[in-house]
């Protein structure tokens, strides 16, 4: 049985600790804290307080102990558990960290800071989805939250929805046109569907807010080289490598600049021993597949689409090209499921219509075909194709 010395004191212990610490003046504290624990061995919040000590002075180890102890105690702590966490995602655990916060967030539903912290965790740990939801919980508490917007946004680039991104960083840099990680994200998003015109701006802006951003450095100038001189590129891609052989963003890049110039088999190479360096990276299965596709290799070009679903990159215009590359071998059934995908995560995303409503026409699904080009039309700001969708509904109506 646990022998209680004397409450009273160990309150008095207790508050000194706790004033010592918000003057930061650790030892003192801990010294304090470790006397109302002698005194109250049953006290959590003592225990709490060496954690939180130990922590400030860097230990983690000994942090986690003593939060660990004290949560033993009252499970309910929610100091206890939140700063654990802190202490697990410091050392790379980031399962500790998640399942201490989701026990925070149950105790604390309403707490947007919890929510954020564990989207940021759910991020790094590569569950996108989980951190989604979890950042728009955040924007549904606080909805002038810049940081929210701008982490979902960076959270959908990660997935590669791009279509998705660039709103929510838009809306963050309405919110905040200081914060410069969202001119980086949105850059970097720009970047990725070939605007690279918008994303040298971005990437400009995010530097000359913080110059210490090392991404915006990296994508202004892959932006600028695929604006300006790709055959200059290729040297200097070839000269990082000479210099570092294992360099995968080297061997990508240079692909990237190969693709470009219509160099599609060289492209596939780089591509293919960036995979070889770094074969996690879902943006280089996806860069293989669109060189493949290029080059008309259909069957390679699905099969790098797929790895590039499987390894967290699901964007709208992933299923799109994937659907468009079964297309194109005649697997109007598959393409048909790819395109309704793209649908299903961008509702106004008109190529897909355009695309699903041509192979339903194919199919002789009259019903399906006309539904799909007329909602093309509504959201379509593509004069050309508007008028073929006008034409192939024609010609569905029998006029």
């Amino acid at each position: 049985m646990v022998k209680i010395k004397s409450k009273e004191e160990a309150e008095t212990q207790y508050i000194r600790g706790a004033d010592f610490a918000d003057r930061y003046l650790w030892d003192d504290a801990i010294d304090r804290f470790r006397e109302a624990r002698e005194l109250d061995p049953t006290d959590a919040r003592a225990h709490c307080g060496l954690g939180i000590a130990f922590h400030a002075k860097g230990n983690l180890e000994k942090a986690i102990l003593w939060y660990s102890h004290a949560i033993r105690l009252d499970p309910k702590l929610g100091e206890a558990l939140y700063n654990r966490a802190r202490a697990y995602e410091t050392q790379g655990d980031l399962e500790g960290a998640i399942s201490d916060l989701t026990r925070f967030v149950a105790l604390n539903p309403l707490d947007a800071t919890a929510l954020r912290s564990r989207g940021l965790a759910h991020h790094k740990s590569g569950n996108y989805d989980r951190a989604i939801d979890d950042f728009t919980r955040v924007i549904e508490f606080e909805p002038e939250l810049a940081h929210a917007y701008c982490e979902r946004g960076n959270a959908h680039n990660a997935k590669g929805d791009y279509e998705r991104a660039i709103p929510d960083l838009t809306k963050a840099i309405e919110l905040d046109p200081q914060l410069a990680e969202a001119y980086c994200y949105r850059g970097i998003a720009r970047h990725n569907i070939h605007d690279y015109e918008q994303a040298i701006a971005d990437l400009s802006k995010a530097i000359e807010l913080d110059p210490q951003l090392a991404q915006a450095y990296s994508y202004r100038r892959s932006a600028c080289n695929a604006m300006v001189n790709y055959e200059q590129a290729i040297p200097e891609f070839t000269q990082a490598i000479a210099l570092n052989p294992r360099d995968a963003v080297a061997y990508c890049n240079r692909g990237r600049a190969y693709h470009i110039r219509g160099k599609y088999k060289r492209a596939i190479g780089d591509f293919t021993t960036a995979i070889q360096l770094d074969p996690q990276d879902p943006q280089t299965y996806y860069a293989r597949a669109q060189a493949h596709a290029a080059d008309g290799s259909f069957d390679r070009a699905i099969a790098d689409y797929s790895q590039t679903i499987e390894h967290g990159l699901q964007g709208a215009e992933i299923y799109l090209e994937r659907g468009t590359a079964y297309g194109a071998r005649g697997n109007r059934t598959l393409a048909i499921e790819d395109l309704s995908r793209a649908i299903e995560r961008n509702p106004k995303y008109a190529e897909a219509y355009y695309s699903r409503g041509f192979l339903y026409m194919r199919q002789g699904r009259t019903v399906m075909a006309l539904t799909d080009f007329r909602q093309f039309l509504r959201v379509s700001d593509d004069g050309k194709k508007k008028l073929l969708a006008m034409k192939y509904m024609d010609e569905l109506k029998g006029w």
